[in-house]
């Protein structure tokens, strides 16, 4: 029997979303939903979003994730570009220019105890680590001592969730 966790993932998906993208999609979720039923996470949530926020939103619960996810960046010494990144827009009624915040097709967040301990994908100084590569850290649970997840002998960033010692 699977030792009881306390770890949800929450896999954030685009509206819409190009051609193709809909097999990765539910790869994605099968594979989770795989991972719950062996005991690794404890649920899996599913948020539907757009292609992008206001930067200067302040009010929507999906800037407070995107927000969430720059905090958890930033502690753990990664970014998350070049999966989020600004643009600036216009519209058709007026020649102001806003910046908004592209989301990316697919992302990951990891919780542990309702605390975020990873984004999936994000970036540090070498690499860019892909929800792939969490989907591995989850599945094969091996954890460094360090803040990272093993994955074909490369870190995966965590703050330590995955490690079930």
């Amino acid at each position: 029997m699977p030792e009881k966790t306390d770890r949800t993932a929450v896999l954030y998906v685009r509206s819409v979303a190009p051609c193709g993208v809909d097999d990765v999609q539910r790869r994605t979720i099968d594979r989770l939903e795989r991972l719950a039923a062996d005991g690794v996470l404890e649920s899996v949530e599913y948020e539907v979003w757009g292609d992008g926020v206001p930067a200067d939103d302040s009010g929507t619960v999906i800037k407070g994730v995107y927000d969430e996810f720059v905090e958890w960046a930033d502690d753990q010494g990664y970014t998350l570009a070049p999966a989020f990144r600004d643009r600036e827009t216009g519209t058709m009624v007026s020649d102001e220019c806003r910046t908004v915040i592209s989301f990316p097709l697919l992302c990951l967040g990891v919780y542990e105890e309702n605390e975020l301990e990873a984004v999936f994908p994000c970036s540090d100084d070498e690499r860019t680590y892909t929800i792939e590569d969490g989907l591995v850290g989850l599945e094969h649970r091996t954890v460094s001592e360090s803040t990272s997840v093993e994955s074909d002998d490369q870190p995966v960033p965590q703050s330590g969730a995955l490690n079930d010692d």
